[in-house]
């Protein structure tokens, strides 16, 4: 969840949650970059607004998540953090835009989308696995 937005091509959020640990945790600021022309990939993370029919009375309806499909469907996601793909199905209009750095600390860092998202969200969903295997034991 993001609480802070802009309207311009580039805007910064706080990020809020745990589903993406361990890439994104509770208090970043996220860079996020709008599509505008680009095309929107699997392994992209994005910031979104959730379908109408999914969001819930006082919460906000906007997350950042991962995309793990596209077809004629839609747009499907997941939290690196969870083992099962959202409920929803997104189309372009829910998107905001993609998330591009990540500001921890005095830390940044860029997040890589596409091809190169796919093989970091694979990584990181071994490692949240491995993580509740080993504790546990």
């Amino acid at each position: 969840m993001c609480i802070l937005k802009n309207n311009s091509h580039i805007s910064f959020c706080v990020h809020i949650g745990s589903s993406m640990n361990p890439l994104l945790q509770e208090f970043d600021i996220l860079e996020i970059k709008s599509y505008k022309n680009r095309q929107i990939c699997t392994g992209d993370i994005i910031y979104f607004q959730l379908p109408k029919k999914y969001e819930l009375p006082g919460k906000s309806a906007d997350i950042v998540h991962r995309i793990v499909k596209i077809d004629s469907k839609g747009i499907y996601t997941k939290g690196d953090n969870s083992k099962n793909k959202d409920p929803w199905v997104l189309n372009h209009d829910n998107i905001y835009g993609r998330v591009t750095g990540v500001l921890r600390s005095d830390r940044y860092r860029k997040i890589p989308g596409s091809w190169m998202g796919k093989i970091q969200g694979f990584v990181l969903g071994q490692y949240c696995v491995w993580i509740l295997i080993v504790s546990k034991i």
